[in-house]
């Protein structure tokens, strides 16, 4: 298996059901507010939430867990 693959798979093990909260948290404060959230938004909360982690894993953990979503509809 690949480095970049092995990675992908231990972010989503270690931190995609805490940055699924937290995402979650983010759009229902958002709509809640009624105010326009954008990714940089949703990354600088995230990133207060999981300093350990970078802009691009961050993306990367996002990008996964609303691809899962959209896939399902």
């Amino acid at each position: 298996m690949g480095v970049m693959k092995e990675r992908a798979i231990n972010l989503l093990d270690e931190y995609g059901d805490l940055v699924d909260v937290y995402y979650t948290q983010f759009i229902e404060v958002a709509f809640f507010l009624k105010v326009p959230a954008s990714h940089e938004m949703v990354l600088a909360f995230l990133k207060k939430k999981l300093p350990q982690l970078t802009s691009q894993e961050l993306s990367f953990l996002i990008n996964e867990i609303t691809s899962a979503y959209h896939d399902s509809i």
